[in-house]
């Protein structure tokens, strides 16, 4: 009598699986949600004018109650409620939090010279001693390196030059009346 007992229970709880339209196999999550769907959309039939309809909604709600706790109350539910706490610890375990310095190290950059691991904002690198540029300093200085500065003075020249010879040439070379004069003395001597 016992194991007909357990075979009406296991139909009983399979046709109200079937009834709410929910597998079998699915975790305790799965059918809480499926149970708060169909709840949901019978109270909204509740508010209907029509008594009618506000009657059958009614008895869907008792009914898909009715089959919530059976199912709950099974043994099929309680063991997957088991292993889906199992899954969840086993998840939680994995996701455990991460040590200190585990976390610190995944902030850490590398050095530029030395490539070494170092906190991120630091000035000075404390394995190498060298000074750590930002980038608005690295372009000052590429910009402003000795070479750089020594290139733009040559250059600067050379345009000052170039202007010198175009503004002169340019213009029509006539010596001064009183130089032509002393020029024509002297070679009439």
């Amino acid at each position: 009598m016992g194991t007909e007992g357990q075979d009406n229970e296991l139909t009983d709880v399979v046709l109200c699986y079937q009834a709410l339209g929910i597998p079998l196999d699915a975790s305790p999550a799965q059918i809480e949600q499926v149970f708060k769907v169909l709840t949901d959309r019978h109270r909204k039939l509740l508010s209907e004018p029509d008594p009618a309809t506000r009657n059958e909604a009614q008895r869907s709600l008792d009914q898909i109650a009715e089959m919530y706790d059976k199912i709950r109350g099974s043994v099929t539910y309680r063991t997957a409620e088991k292993d889906f706490e199992k899954k969840g610890a086993i998840a939680q375990e994995a996701k455990r939090p991460q040590h200190q310095a585990v976390a610190e190290k995944k902030k850490m950059v590398n050095c530029p010279r030395c490539n070494g691991l170092i906190k991120p904002g630091l000035q000075v690198c404390p394995i190498c001693r060298t000074r750590i540029y930002t980038p608005a300093e690295k372009l000052l200085q590429a910009l402003f390196s000795r070479k750089m500065l020594l290139l733009y003075a040559i250059l600067l020249i050379l345009a000052g030059a170039a202007f010198y010879f175009l503004s002169f040439r340019s213009a029509p070379a006539k010596a001064p009346a009183s130089e032509l004069d002393s020029l024509q003395n002297l070679q009439a001597k």
